[in-house]
């Protein structure tokens, strides 16, 4: 399952993240620190396993709501 999400965190960032940068004009950067919300999770996954991390993850996004701005 880590490897699994690892690779779809991936895919999201490169082609999907683009899309919402240049299209939208989401922002790639959280408010309060420099890493992006998948970077974020994808670090999480790696460091605490893919149920703590993915929990980590959408808290983060949850917090930051890019969407919504």
């Amino acid at each position: 399952m880590r490897s699994g999400s690892i690779l779809f965190i991936s895919i999201y960032q490169i082609f999907f993240s683009t899309l919402l940068k240049n299209i939208l004009g989401v922002s790639s950067f959280c408010r309060n620190t420099s890493l992006s919300c998948s970077e974020y999770t994808k670090k999480s996954i790696l460091k605490y396993g893919f149920f703590k991390g993915s929990y980590l993850g959408i808290k983060r996004v949850i917090g930051c709501n890019p969407f919504i701005r």
